[in-house]
């Protein structure tokens, strides 16, 4: 087991305790680290309008996805922190690096199984734009994280809908102070 380097906060750690847990995936070097940064895509039918982030790519490895076809209205995220009573019960947890040397990171979390919402968790202030949670068959919930860095905690992403089964996440955010772990998990 690797351990995380938390400075400060040592309820993250119990949160984050099983991070690195059998069936867990890790964040591979970012696609264009040194590269200049591409504007994210935003598709003509998202229901974010505004300026695009010049982003750093962050897959984990994927090499295919589903393209979004069909966006859902909106969602504006509530932000609120969730209760640190132990550790988060999770079916499926992904982990990446967000640095501050990179800026605007997209990060792409592949979702392999289910679950009746999705959490972040981070270990260090993170500052969000906006989430897409993809389903297999295309339809697209897009949650807006606009706002000011939060602090480090878990936070409740989005509920899912239990009738289709999400292929993958993306979330546009920025670590602010330090290199920052940012978990996705389905519980």
């Amino acid at each position: 087991m690797r351990a995380l380097a938390v400075a400060g906060s040592l309820t993250f750690a119990t949160l984050a305790a099983p991070a690195f847990a059998e069936g867990s995936t890790h964040a591979a070097e970012p696609v264009s680290k040194g590269a200049a940064h591409p504007p994210v895509e935003v598709k003509s039918a998202s229901p974010i309008h505004r300026t695009p982030k010049q982003v750093t790519h962050r897959h984990s490895g994927l090499h295919s996805w589903v393209e979004p076809t069909t966006f859902l209205p909106v969602t504006v995220w509530s932000a609120v922190m969730l209760p640190r009573t132990g550790p988060l019960n999770r079916l499926w947890e992904q982990e990446q690096i967000v640095d501050p040397v990179d800026g605007w990171s997209e990060l792409i979390y592949q979702v392999p199984q289910g679950g009746s919402s999705l959490v972040m968790n981070f270990n260090f202030p993170i500052q969000f734009d906006f989430a897409e949670i993809v389903y297999q068959d295309g339809l697209v919930q897009t949650v807006d994280l606009a706002g000011p860095s939060r602090a480090p905690g878990a936070y409740t992403l989005a509920d899912l809908d239990p009738t289709r089964l999400v292929d993958h996440v993306r979330i546009i955010a920025e670590a602010t102070d330090s290199v920052a772990y940012l978990q996705v998990l389905a519980k």
